[in-house]
């Protein structure tokens, strides 16, 4: 997607609309399938972009870097195929280069190896002496604070903070020994969501497959442990 510059006219790409729907539609986690297929084909129609070459064949391969085909693999947050090995590029390049000798390359290479050590030691000193203000200050959050880097506590405190004040039931069904609690969002009120809970044993599913994807809990599970009992 950073091609897009020099694929589209300057006069699209400055379409701050066009941009904004494109990546809703490329790096929202919670479409399925379906969606990005109907959502993709509606821009590439507004956008008179359906014969364009680019767009076809990134298209064609959706299967190979779209989320929406990845939900139910764990990926580690890691959502976009090529961007670990273009960081790693771009980081080695500020310390290298093709005209260097092989003791200069050694040299160099020992040099990005130590800022990437020094880096991460100064991420462990501020995970460790620093903190991050609690919203809610229940005692999952603060459990979370203790056992969590501060990069994956945020991300769950986003979800706790979303179950408690943007997550409503609409509806709930038994499936034979299941229950199906039907949630709505209200960052995505168009959307439902359907957690599978089987009290045998405690077994919960929710279908934005957040937990599969990230091992990280959403906030329908969330919403569910407050209150299934209710």
């Amino acid at each position: 997607m950073k091609k897009l510059r020099e694929k589209v006219s300057y006069q699209l790409f400055q379409d701050e609309d066009f941009k904004r729907r494109l990546n809703r539609c490329v790096w929202n986690n919670y479409l399925e399938p379906e969606e990005f297929k109907e959502q993709w084909g509606q821009i590439m129609i507004d956008y008179n972009l359906v014969k364009h070459e680019w767009f076809s064949d990134l298209y064609d391969f959706r299967e190979q870097w779209i989320p929406a085909y990845f939900k139910d693999v764990f990926m580690s947050g890691l959502m976009r195929g090529t961007s670990r090995s273009e960081s790693e590029n771009s980081f080695f390049y500020k310390f290298l280069s093709s005209q260097m000798t092989l003791v200069e390359f050694w040299m160099c290479f020992e040099s990005a190896m130590e800022a990437q050590r020094h880096k991460q030691s100064k991420l462990n000193s501020d995970n460790k002496h620093s903190q991050i203000p609690l919203k809610i200050k229940l005692n999952l959050e603060i459990h979370a604070f203790k056992i969590y880097t501060h990069t994956i506590f945020k991300d769950f405190q986003t979800e706790l903070v979303a179950e408690l004040f943007q997550c409503s039931l609409k509806d709930m069904e038994n499936i034979d020994d299941t229950k199906v609690f039907i949630l709505t969002d209200s960052e995505l009120p168009n959307k439902t969501w359907n957690i599978a809970y089987l009290p045998d044993n405690n077994d919960v599913t929710c279908s934005c497959s957040m937990f599969q994807r990230l091992g990280l809990l959403c906030r329908h599970c969330l919403w569910l442990r407050h209150n299934k009992n209710s």
